[in-house]
Order: structure tokens, then C-alpha cells, then sequence
């Protein structure tokens, strides 16, 4: 059974959603306009399955953006992360020059480029609204530029943009081929976007298995 405590946390998340909404409306947006105190415990609510506040073994298996970004999250690397790593998490990524930055992924079929695959990363669901999705298509090379999806901006706006830090949930599809929900509607793909973890935090390569 879940603690109570547990259940006070979602009580408590609930609220902060509400207010993040009302935030959200009045022009803030991005992972600077997120409070890391209700971030975090959304990732426990929507990870930690056995409510004692830490991340860790199948929870984090579950995780693909969490688990892609486990050396930033992990603080004491021990395995885990716990509600307060991933709340300081948050705010370390506050602090940075700024909150967006170039993503770059290529997608290869079994080794080789895929051309035409669309590339959609989502936001965590404790992210959303304050996190905007982001897509794109692969080139004849399998690479990809992902963009925010924000269709009120130009074309430049958001190539000058490029997509929000933070941790999303990768979904991989083709107008021809059949890809397996593993890559999509039931994702083992994830990314942890962020300035400060080196060429990882700003590309991806993913090499689907379709056999």
C-alpha cells in the first residue's frame, strides 16, 4: 500500500498544478517556469510505485528520460533518484544561460539511416504545459532537427528556439513502415535534454530494431 504520505504529495501536486496552469496562461513557460518542489513529486507519483520517495531497479527501468539522464539526476551516485536529487535537478537546470537549446537525433533501421521517420519528443506529464512537445523528420542521412511545436511561431522562431530542457518520452513513426510500439505508442525511448551534460544533452541516436 502507498504511504499516506504518498497521497498527500498528489494532494499537494494537484494544487501546484492548478497554479502552474494560471502561470502557464499568463505568458511563463518553460523549465524555468516550473516549481522543482511540484516537478519532483510528479516524477514520484508517476515513478515511484512503491512510494518511499526514491526512483530506483524496475521503477527506473520504467523511466526511459529518467534513466537517459541518470547521471545528472543521481547526485549521490547510488543508483536512485530521490524526490529531493530531482527537485535540485530542476533548479540546477534553472540556473543555467538559458532554457532551450539545438536537438539533434538521427534514427538508423537496423544500422543504416531511415529516411522519412518522424521524430516526436513528448514531455513527462509533471512537465506539461509549462514543456511544449517538439518533431521533426529525418533527412536522407536519418538525421533530424527537433523543433518545438509551438504553431503560433514562424518558422524561424523556432528554428532560432529549437525545444525546451527537459525530459521527454521519444515516439518514433513512418508514413511506409511499420514501427513497433516499443518506439512509439508503448516507447522504451526516452531523452534527458540539458545544456550542461555534454553533446548527449543536445543529440540522440536511436537504432530501431524491426525485425
Amino acid at each position: 500500500m502507498l504511504s499516506e504520505r504518498f497521497y498527500r504529495l498528489a494532494a499537494i501536486l494537484g494544487l501546484v498544478i492548478i497554479a502552474g496552469l494560471a502561470g502557464c496562461r499568463n505568458g511563463a513557460r518553460g523549465v524555468a517556469s516550473l516549481d522543482a518542489e511540484a516537478a519532483a513529486t510528479g516524477a514520484m507519483l508517476q515513478w515511484d510505485k512503491n512510494g518511499d520517495m526514491r526512483i530506483a531497479g524496475i521503477e527506473l527501468d520504467a523511466s526511459a528520460s529518467l534513466r537517459a539522464g541518470i547521471h545528472a539526476y543521481d547526485a549521490n551516485l547510488d543508483g536512485a533518484v530521490s524526490r529531493d536529487e530531482f527537485a535540485q535537478r530542476i533548479v540546477a537546470i534553472q540556473k543555467l544561460p538559458r532554457g532551450n537549446t539545438i536537438f539533434r537525433c538521427q534514427v538508423l533501421r537496423q544500422g543504416r539511416p531511415l529516411v522519412g521517420a518522424q521524430v516526436r519528443l513528448v514531455p513527462e506529464s509533471f512537465l506539461i504545459p509549462a514543456i511544449a512537445p517538439a518533431s521533426g523528420a529525418t533527412d536522407q542521412y536519418g538525421q533530424c532537427l527537433v523543433l518545438i511545436e509551438a504553431m503560433d511561431w514562424s518558422e524561424r522562431e523556432r528554428l532560432n528556439y529549437g525545444l525546451d530542457c527537459g525530459l521527454y518520452r521519444v515516439e518514433i513513426t513512418h508514413p511506409e513502415l511499420a514501427i513497433p510500439p516499443r518506439y512509439n505508442t508503448a516507447s522504451e525511448l526516452g531523452v534527458d535534454v540539458a545544456l550542461d551534460t555534454g553533446r548527449g544533452g543536445e543529440s540522440a541516436t536511436f537504432d530501431l530494431k524491426l525485425r
